[in-house]
């Protein structure tokens, strides 16, 4: 089947090749988004308190921050292979581990191995795309990429139900062989005589990940680091389009981390929703999202990508404050109506995703790759800062304000968001690097 060069909405039938690398990411699908996102918080409640599962995944969230770093030492070094593997198994090891020190201070150290670790793996896997296949092929192989690790995330959210917390330690055990299993069955990706050139974030693939997403959504150093340096130029001249789409990203992003980080604890003490439960539910509404992501971006074309962001955005704050009124009732429908809220705040991603790496880079001046690398180092500064708070929150408020605490900061959000396409002088399309793709989503 002819791969397209466009984006992720549209995934071709079959993959585009056999390798078994697309089944080691899925792997680390389901143990980074599927079963650490349920288990990880229940066991940091459970030992250190209300604030302590902010702590813990704002642990995890510092480890995927430094993603720049492992594509830069990738290339520098050519290992990109041993890199692959190696995350996985320090992954492995790291959650296998997790448990066998029970303590804040070990459960925090932990979670940000993982997350170290995580990144590496997954910084090299859209690098097997970039750099070692044809431009033309990049959208499908993005697709079935993005595919994989969102079944891995369905898979390891239902076993983290079936397991949930009382038996944690199966669970953790489970996840460890699962990234140890994808690491063997990692097939050598074949070399190319294609040039080296960094990522591009146009592409990156849109997962339903643990907070929003963005957590592999990775961009070379270099772009992150001309970005930073040209950002005082684009914020000559007055208001930013650019600088102000940031600000809400950000800001959104705090809030739903704050939700997220917290997830299990959120829908079992404001809801009455057991663990398990609150897990399958998660999985149902990421395995319904993945397959939103096509009309997301045939509205972006159709639309305009600052409508499908807007209205993105609405959903999720609309979603929120209905799940805030929920909190307050005590009714036998109670866990369905929050089961039917978050579900919505869930499926709100697939919107946003498409919708704001589409707007990220239409309203800078800056190049493509700086700018979507600020777009990208924004949501993971954002997702450490929302766990922090989330517990702060929790400590104050109790797990119900976490909710509201998120739909003031998404009403925020929309505040800041734009309300039409940019001008043409702002396009994506004239300001590409040379080797990004033509198009995008």
């Amino acid at each position: 089947m002819q791969a397209r060069s466009t984006a992720v909405e549209t995934v071709p039938s079959a993959p585009p090749d056999s390798q078994r690398w697309y089944l080691s990411y899925a792997l680390l699908g389901l143990v980074v988004a599927g079963i650490a996102p349920i288990v990880l918080p229940l066991l940091a409640a459970r030992s250190g308190g209300p604030s302590a599962p902010g702590l813990v995944m704002a642990g995890f969230n510092l480890g995927m921050l430094v993603a720049p770093l492992w594509g830069a030492l990738a290339d520098r070094t050519g290992l990109h292979r041993p890199i692959y593997v190696l995350g996985l198994v320090v992954v492995a090891a790291g959650i296998g581990a997790f448990d066998l020190r029970p303590g804040l201070g070990w459960f925090t150290l932990m979670a940000l191995v993982i997350g170290l670790a995580a990144s590496a793996t997954a910084t090299v896997a859209n690098l097997f795309v970039t750099e070692r296949h044809p431009k033309e092929s990049w959208g499908a192989r993005f697709g079935w990429l993005q595919t994989a690790y969102g079944a891995g995330q369905v898979v390891g959210l239902t076993l983290a139900g079936v397991f949930g917390v009382t038996r944690a330690p199966l669970a953790l055990a489970l996840a460890a062989l699962a990234a140890v299993l994808g690491a063997a069955m990692f097939k050598v990706v074949p070399a190319s005589t294609r040039v080296k050139r960094p990522v591009s974030a146009r592409h990156h693939p849109r997962h339903g990940g643990l907070v929003l997403g963005t957590f592999m959504s990775h961009v070379h150093l270099p772009h992150l680091m001309q970005a930073l340096r040209k950002l005082p130029q684009e914020a000559r001249g007055g208001r930013s389009p650019f600088l102000t789409f940031l600000a809400g990203w950000f800001l959104g992003n705090v809030g739903s981390a704050a939700v997220f980080s917290f997830y299990p604890l959120v829908m079992g003490h404001a809801f009455g929703l057991a663990a398990g439960a609150a897990s399958w539910a998660f999985a149902a509404a990421a395995g319904l999202g993945l397959l939103l992501y096509g009309p997301a971006g045939a509205g972006a074309r159709r639309l305009g990508a600052a409508s499908i962001y807007r209205g993105g955005l609405a959903l999720r704050l609309l979603a929120l404050v209905f799940l805030g009124l929920v909190a307050f009732i005590h009714v036998g429908i109670r866990a369905w109506l929050a089961i039917g809220g978050f579900g919505v705040v869930v499926l709100a991603w697939s919107l946003l995703s498409v919708a704001s790496s589409d707007l990220a880079a239409e309203s800078s001046s800056l190049s493509q790759g700086e700018a979507m690398g600020l777009y990208a180092a924004t949501a993971a500064v954002a997702a450490v800062a929302g766990s922090l708070l989330g517990g702060l929150v929790a400590v104050i408020a109790g797990y119900a304000g976490l909710v509201w605490l998120a739909a003031v900061f998404v009403a925020f959000s929309l505040a800041l968001a734009p309300r039409r396409r940019p001008r043409s002088g702002h396009q994506a399309a004239t300001r590409m690097p040379e080797g990004a793709p033509s198009s995008g989503a």
